[in-house]
């Protein structure tokens, strides 16, 4: 059987099965990326994080040639470790101060047993930190046809957030479908094809398909993560909560913005409640409530009240 090829100016004779391989090997980069928006979406930094995602692709594409496999590998450790040295900057010192081998072990153990990354501190940063790497070695091995390098980078990202809770069955479903039709659609490539084959690879999609809706081997949300003592980030509590956020202790007063809550429809008024102890160093006035009113169907959020009368207003 024939392969009809298609022509374009940059890369030449490209046949169909190359055309479907590296398609799905963007489907499965956006079902690792997609959970990284989620993140950079809530606590701000989009911009960055797409001009890096971006910046990867392009140094991939751009360079899959030039580099051979072991320098490849070590581009890719280079930006996660440039990316995670940087996140390391943002952390407030106090958690710097805690930090050891054992705790970053504990840490570990607590995201690849359900606990999501949205608890994390200073998440916008580490969300911009990781993405460059998977990125880069995904697309740099599926340029090059190496495409089961391209299907492991890309598997095992998607597989941690798979653990840690943030992935959902859909998405999950979508990534192990990509990664499978990267490498059927590959190895397609490479003998030519034939009607045979596709259909026994379109069964299999069905079969698999079919198995996610009735097997499930990893839970599709956070079960009973292995945490750490201490607290965890304000956004990711509230992300995590339902309709009431209980808050006990005393309140930290900062200017910083933590998340950005976005309305679907036009909000009459955002209320919330906050008690505390007056005179109490370190805890917030007491306010039977606070009152967010105005036309904007965006908000931003701090770490405490915004001020001791408990009412804020829209610029």
């Amino acid at each position: 059987m024939s392969v009809r090829t298609v022509e374009t100016p940059s890369l030449g004779e490209v046949s169909v099965f190359r055309l479907a391989a590296l398609g799905a090997t963007a489907v499965l980069t956006a079902s690792y990326l997609v959970v990284l928006y989620h993140v950079v979406s809530v606590v701000g930094g989009v911009t960055v994080f797409v001009s890096v995602v971006l910046g990867a692709f392009v140094l991939a594409v751009g360079f899959a040639h030039a580099f051979d496999r072991r320098e490849a590998l070590a581009t890719g450790l280079f930006l996660l470790a440039v990316g995670l040295a940087a996140y390391l900057v943002t952390i407030p010192e106090a958690y710097l101060a805690v930090m050891s081998a054992g705790r970053i072990a504990s840490d570990m153990a607590s995201l690849l047993t359900g606990f999501s990354v949205m608890q994390m501190t200073e998440v916008g940063a580490w969300a911009v930190s990781i993405a460059p790497g998977p990125v880069f070695l995904t697309w740099y091995f599926a340029v090059r046809r190496e495409y089961a390098g391209a299907a492991a980078v890309g598997g095992l990202t998607l597989g941690f957030f798979v653990l840690t809770g943030d992935s959902g069955t859909a998405g999950t479903l979508l990534g192990v479908l990509a990664a499978t039709a990267m490498l059927a659609f590959g190895t397609l490539e490479a003998t030519g094809g034939s009607r045979e084959q596709v259909e026994v690879l379109a069964v299999t999609f069905a079969v698999m398909i079919l198995a996610s809706a009735t097997v499930t081997a990893v839970p599709g949300d956070s079960g009973s993560p292995i945490v750490p003592s201490g607290a965890t980030a304000v956004q990711g509590d509230i992300i995590s909560s339902g309709e009431r956020v209980g808050v006990g202790g005393s309140i930290r007063l900062s200017p910083t913005v933590r998340f950005t809550v976005t309305a679907d429809e036009e909000p009459t008024g955002a209320r919330a409640s906050t008690t505390g102890t007056p005179g109490r160093a370190g805890s917030a006035p007491a306010s039977p409530s606070a009152t967010t009113t105005g036309p904007s169907p965006r908000r931003r959020a701090n770490d405490g009240p915004t001020s001791s009368g408990g009412r804020r207003k829209a610029p």
